[in-house]
C-alpha cells in the first residue's frame, strides 16, 4: 500500500495562477530595484552638491560681518597678481 502526501497548505476557494504570481513577484522586484537605484543616484548628487559647495561656496574669512569665499578670494588674488585692482580708464577729453 502506497501513501499520497498530503499538501503542507490547506486550500483556499480562490487561487491565483502560477502566472499572476509571478508577474505579481516581478513586478514588486523591479519596483524594489527601480527605488534602490533613484536613491543611489540622489545620494551621488548630493555628495556632488555638497563637495561642489564646500570647493566654491564656504568661507574663507569673515571681515566686517561680509564672508568671503574661496571663489571670490581667488579672484581677488589673480586681479593683485596682475598689478592692478581697478580697470583701467582712458583719459577724459576736455
Amino acid at each position: 500500500m502506497t501513501f499520497r502526501a498530503r499538501p503542507t497548505t490547506k486550500p483556499t476557494t480562490r487561487r491565483r495562477t502560477s502566472h499572476e504570481s509571478d508577474a505579481r513577484r516581478n513586478l514588486y522586484f523591479n519596483l524594489g530595484f527601480g527605488l534602490i537605484v533613484a536613491v543611489a543616484v540622489l545620494l551621488l548628487v548630493g555628495a556632488g552638491a555638497a563637495t561642489w559647495i564646500g570647493e566654491h561656496l564656504a568661507p574663507v574669512a569673515k571681515v566686517n560681518g561680509v564672508s568671503i569665499t574661496k571663489d571670490q578670494l581667488r579672484s581677488g588674488s589673480r586681479s593683485r597678481r596682475s598689478g592692478s585692482t581697478t580697470p583701467s580708464r582712458a583719459p577724459a577729453r576736455a
